[in-house]
């Protein structure tokens, strides 16, 4: 089973530069989108082409009607549950947050307040977490197994962003950020990324094209995963000559095939023209 989590910066530009045809290119089970920046009716729309998925999305609802945020979670099988909260409603205006239930495993789809704007933003950024933190906790306690994927806007450690003894006073690197981050693995969840990669200079974001030439960014993009899906992980990795977004795709692949549907042609539903020269392309670069 594959899942793959990416920030894509708004749906409707990551798909004219080329989405649908990497989608068909990595094949993944399950897609986890941050920011997709446009209203629900609008992510239904725009993903119609990848009609053997299953779709739930959650956007911002705010009184300007200004796109921002927004998760949309794709599935080849329907989950059992789908939630939009933590269990209250303090965040259930920002489309940040979608939480589906599948046979082994809750799956979570976050993404983090950035908490740069203003001292307001970071303390909502913080309460974020706190409430993240116990619905994991609470998911846990009830018996199953969680993967928490997305943009959590924090890097965990040094060797997660580049120049890191320049950013201890840049949000995202900030010591109430480290801290806040830690608390999502006080319960002892693991990052996957990290259980076969342990050095430096891997990451997921990049603030311009100038610096993610130069490979110096911050890896904020994480899949976090309960200790009894340990032993099922087969690989996690970055795929940052992928460029599409600000963000690059990061995929999850477990020997876990619950969520796949039987390998027929659904798998090659999505054409699109010029998919075969990208296809091809997409090869050299993951």
């Amino acid at each position: 089973m594959k899942i793959l989590t990416w920030n894509v910066n708004g749906l409707k530009p990551v798909i004219k530069n080329g989405f649908f045809n990497y989608i068909e290119h990595e094949k993944p089970d399950i897609i986890c989108l941050q920011e997709t920046k446009t209203n629900e009716e609008s992510v239904s729309k725009l993903l119609e082409p990848l009609a053997e998925y299953h779709l739930e999305c959650s956007s911002s609802k705010r009184d300007d009607n200004f796109p921002y945020s927004g998760v949309a979670i794709l599935s080849r099988k329907k989950p059992s549950e789908v939630r939009k909260d933590f269990g209250s409603p303090t965040f259930n205006k920002e489309g940040r947050i979608l939480v589906a239930e599948f046979p082994t495993f809750v799956l979570f789809n976050c993404y983090f307040p950035t908490g740069a704007s203003s001292e307001k933003y970071q303390m909502m950024k913080r309460a974020f977490y706190k409430e993240c933190a116990g619905a994991l906790s609470r998911t846990l306690a009830s018996g199953k197994e969680v993967i928490l994927c997305g943009d959590f806007n924090t890097a965990r450690e040094e060797r997660d962003v580049a120049d890191a003894y320049k950013k201890k006073y840049t949000h995202g690197f900030l010591q109430d950020d480290r801290d806040d981050i830690e608390m999502l693995f006080s319960s002892g969840f693991l990052d996957a990324f990290r259980i076969k990669m342990a050095e430096g200079g891997h990451y997921t974001w990049w603030a311009n094209t100038e610096l993610r030439e130069k490979n110096l960014g911050w890896r904020i993009d994480y899949f976090l995963i309960s200790q009894g899906l340990r032993t099922l992980i087969k690989t996690c990795e970055h795929y940052p000559k992928v460029s599409l977004s600000d963000h690059c795709p990061v995929v999850l692949e477990l020997s876990d095939d619950s969520i796949v549907s039987s390998r027929d042609s659904s798998r090659d539903k999505i054409r699109k023209p010029g998919q075969d020269r990208f296809c091809a392309e997409i090869e050299t670069l993951t």
